[in-house]
């Protein structure tokens, strides 16, 4: 039976619980040659396990000339206290067996702490701490050493001391024996993965690997080295998870960018000097110390959707000329009602020192604005822990994310001059490309009208959420006399027929409103006018009918006035046998329809 003791409490240690081990993995620590005062972390992992008290032991090398072994880099401190599971809880302190004999085994340390009733601190019966965290910070000193590579054990030392957990349980009564009920300390599983210390010279190899090709990848499996150096008008994709060292980019002109899922890993700085780090919308920067941007350097974040590139160092510096971008490669949600809103992302964790001197502002990307009108009531706030940018996505219409739909945004649209151009480079939100297809047509003034906003002053995501009971049953009829729209009870402010195969090559239409299209595969009107009844569109199909599923390639979308939401209506067409008939343009015999669902 194995006893310990800790500021005069007697510790039994009976059987381990059964129950899953906890977990600690020491890993590789990358440390500079030379230097005092470097720290790594260490952290347990368990699912369920709990503790009382720990017992930390770690030992570099063999134990060091004390215990016949070899001189290696010293441990001076391991502090289990700021910031760790066991620091959350009230506790007794800790004592370190080095730091109260110093200079005593420089190679071996330990360090004890445990938990403590309020009331009675030598209650046994003490909070417990969830095994799940940070449970030490320890300091290292390689003055001496140049480079080398040493063991670092934490599972169990050359003063047979291990890394240790204890929980309390309760003992049952068991009379006459034990007429009450007991409580004792009991080990708790655990594995303790050892790992090392390797010394890592910075100073080697600073430009050695600078030279990469225009749209080299950049693939490192393990750390090297000296620092990754990116120079000259070079652009790098890291396209797998990467670990450096450290990384200076240099790159004026070009960038270094993390594609959407991966990871680049630095165990000490990235250092953007010049050029561009560029994170993409699932990319991640994860810097083991600090994150610096300089006057030259750029730190550009994509957004998608729900996600969005980050950092997380543990100190940036945001020096005074850096530059913020923000493009959205996605709308922030789904462009229905309860997407329009605003949201908070953050794009920086860490010690945060300096702001960015340049910050984006206005349209991003897809709808996607950088406002002042968020929760920070500001776009780029600068946080002790993090940075955070507010978003509005917005409506279809609002052209210039001002939160509303109105003459203004016509206005623009028509200004542009792109509409009916087809596709066009120029063509954007700010312009009426709201379905991002690079051209504007009558699609998107369908989508402005569709969410019934235009005239009704400012929205929010709650704007037209809830769809009227209206009646939208509106047909596109295919007869002898050409193409029919018929309302059907409905009061339509808005249309546009497609054909997939392109067969709208007839006659010119006859369409409403004030921005139209008529093209093989498009025709639309919409904007300035109501239909209640039928609009005779013509006789706008061409002779490929024939060869053509009508029912499979046309099709008609509308908007209600007074109502939000784009509607399908129900195309209604010959039988095939009567589409020779309607060639030879003889009488339209029995129709068959199919009704399609709407668009909600």
């Amino acid at each position: 039976m194995n006893k310990a003791t800790f500021a005069g409490f007697f510790i039994l240690v009976i059987a381990a619980l059964p129950a899953s081990a906890a977990v600690i993995n020491i890993g590789t620590q990358y440390l500079e040659p030379n230097e005092a005062g470097q720290t790594f972390q260490v952290f347990v992992s368990s699912p369920a396990q709990t503790a009382v008290l720990m017992s930390l032991d770690l030992q570099v090398g063999d134990g060091g000339p004390d215990f016949g072994g070899t001189l290696g880099p010293a441990i001076s401190n391991a502090d289990v206290l700021t910031g760790t599971v066991f620091g959350a809880q009230p506790n007794a302190g800790d004592e370190g067996w080095s730091a109260s004999n110093p200079g005593v085994y420089p190679q071996v340390w330990r360090s004890m702490v445990l938990t403590e009733n309020s009331v009675d601190p030598m209650d046994p019966l003490a909070p417990e701490a969830d095994l799940n965290g940070l449970i030490a910070t320890v300091t290292v000193d390689t003055t001496g050493f140049g480079s080398g590579t040493w063991n670092l054990i934490g599972s169990e030392s050359v003063t047979e001391d291990r890394t240790e957990f204890y929980t309390v349980v309760v003992v049952p009564a068991d009379p006459p024996e034990h007429p009450v009920d007991e409580l004792m300390e009991v080990l708790v599983p655990l594995t303790v993965n050892d790992g090392s210390i390797v010394l890592v010279d910075t100073t080697l190899n600073t430009v050695a690997d600078g030279s990469w090709g225009n749209g080299a990848t950049w693939d490192l499996a393990t750390p090297f080295e000296g620092y990754k150096t990116a120079v000259g008008n070079n652009t790098v994709s890291v396209d797998a998870d990467a670990v450096a060292f450290a990384l200076v980019i240099n790159n004026a002109g070009g960038n270094v960018t993390v594609e959407s899922d991966q990871t680049l890993s630095t165990l000490r700085d990235i250092d953007v000097v010049s050029g561009t780090l560029e994170l993409a919308s699932r990319g991640t920067a994860s810097v083991g110390k600090e994150l610096a941007v300089g006057a030259s350097g750029v730190f550009a974040v994509e957004v998608a959707g729900a996600d969005n590139g980050l950092a997380a160092a543990s100190d940036v510096d945001l020096k005074a000329g850096s530059t913020l971008e923000l493009e959205a490669t996605a709308a922030l949600n789904n462009l229905s009602p309860q997407g329009w809103a605003d949201q908070t992302r953050t794009i920086i964790t860490g010690n945060v020192s300096g702001f960015f001197d340049n910050e984006p502002a206005g349209h991003i990307g897809r709808g996607v604005f950088v406002t002042d009108g968020g929760a920070n009531s500001q776009a780029v706030t600068y946080k002790a822990g993090n940075v955070e940018v507010d978003l509005l996505q917005a409506a279809p219409g609002d052209t210039d994310g001002n939160r509303k739909v109105e003459g203004s945004d016509i206005l623009n649209i028509l200004q542009a001059g792109l509409f009916g151009d087809g596709v066009t480079p120029q063509a954007n939100w700010g312009n009426g490309d709201f379905n991002s297809d690079s051209k504007i047509s009558g699609e998107d003034i369908l989508a402005l009208l569709g969410t019934g906003l235009f005239g009704d002053g400012t929205y929010t995501s709650s704007s037209k959420s809830a769809r009227a009971n209206i009646q939208a049953d509106a047909q596109l009829v295919v007869s002898a006399d050409g193409v029919i729209l018929d309302s059907n009870g409905a009061t339509i402010n808005g249309y546009v027929l497609t054909s997939e195969a392109g067969i709208l090559t007839g006659e010119a239409a006859n369409n409403l409103g004030s921005f139209q299209t008529d093209s093989d595969v498009e025709i639309s009107g919409t904007f300035g006018f109501e239909l209640d009844g039928e609009l005779e569109l013509g006789d706008v199909l061409g002779d490929a009918i024939g060869d053509v599923d009508l029912l499979g390639d046309l099709s008609l979308v509308y908007t209600i006035e007074g109502a939000s939401g784009i509607f399908t209506a129900a195309v209604v067409v010959p039988e095939p046998a009567t589409i020779a008939m309607l060639l030879g343009a003889l009488a339209l015999l029995p129709l068959v329809w199919r009704r399609r669902k709407l668009n909600q």
